[in-house]
């Protein structure tokens, strides 16, 4: 089962377009079920798109203190779908505040069907 994560320090009003830009298996090699889990200690909001599938446009994300580590699978599901093969896994997220920088944790469970 591919994992993939991310671990970054967003700069106020900072969007990444994909968190998971240049890891292998974002590009799904097999049907597969896919698990996005996130945590922000700040106003972050986040979009997930897998292949042609919006799955979550621009909505605030769970804030929880990531200090304890990564996000937790079930707790911090925060979109789940099924993907093909050979569709892409996008994750953007977008620090809603202008004034601080906010960490974000992204996990992206890749269970092939």
């Amino acid at each position: 089962m591919p994992f993939l994560s991310d671990n970054r320090t967003l700069a106020a009003g900072a969007v990444v377009a994909n968190v998971l830009d240049g890891k292998f298996n974002r590009v799904l090699q097999e049907n597969s079920k896919v698990t996005v889990a996130q945590v922000c200690d700040g106003d972050v909001a986040s979009t997930i798109i897998i292949g042609r599938e919006l799955l979550m446009d621009d909505q605030l994300t769970l804030i929880e203190s990531v200090a304890g580590g990564s996000p937790r699978n079930p707790e911090d599901i925060i979109a789940q779908s099924v993907g093909r093969a050979g569709e892409e896994v996008i994750v953007k997220v977008r620090n809603t505040d202008a004034a601080n920088a906010q960490t974000v944790k992204t996990n992206v469970y890749i269970e092939p069907l």
